[in-house]
């Protein structure tokens, strides 16, 4: 093989369509384990597709968007529960990680940054209150831009507390 042979090889990165691999299908190519996850304001399901990419069970998922709903229910076969508010923690089946996409409007630098002075940045709560419930030993929050430095970085030390 010639050097610049052996670069293209080097940089070649496969994608799911290289290998005609369909992101949504329910088998599992290999079992790492039994984790159940919850999957909680979870939009269209990404961070379902990975959990389960990764050999994790959903036992559970939420969102109040019925548009997201009615596509998290074409990726993956199941219609997320409604508003988590209404829903008390006996409802939700046991599990180890608990994964929220919390909204993250009110703490983005890209939204008006209200915090919990925002009604749905109280939904962090509803986070807490199922944790106080259930006591995972995992929970997986999505990553919010700025989160660290709102509101001169009290916004971080409530949620760490």
């Amino acid at each position: 093989m010639t050097n610049a042979n052996a670069n293209a090889v080097a940089y070649f990165q496969p994608t799911l369509h290289d290998f005609n691999i369909n992101p949504f299908q329910k088998k599992q190519v290999r079992r790492y384990n039994s984790f159940r996850f919850i999957d909680l304001f979870c939009g269209i399901g990404g961070i379902r597709l990975g959990m389960e990419r990764a050999g994790f069970d959903c036992v559970f998922s939420s969102d109040i968007n019925d548009e997201c709903k009615k596509t998290y229910n074409a990726n993956f076969n199941e219609l997320p529960h409604g508003d988590i508010v209404h829903i008390h923690e006996d409802e939700i089946p046991d599990f180890e990680i608990l994964c929220a996409g919390f909204p993250c409007q009110p703490f983005s630098i890209s939204g008006k940054q209200k915090g919990f002075d925002d009604n749905r940045g109280t939904l962090f709560f509803e986070i807490c209150r199922i944790i106080k419930a259930k006591q995972p030993p995992i929970v997986f929050l999505e990553n919010v831009k700025h989160l660290i430095h709102h509101d001169g970085g009290r916004t971080l030390k409530i949620i760490l507390e």
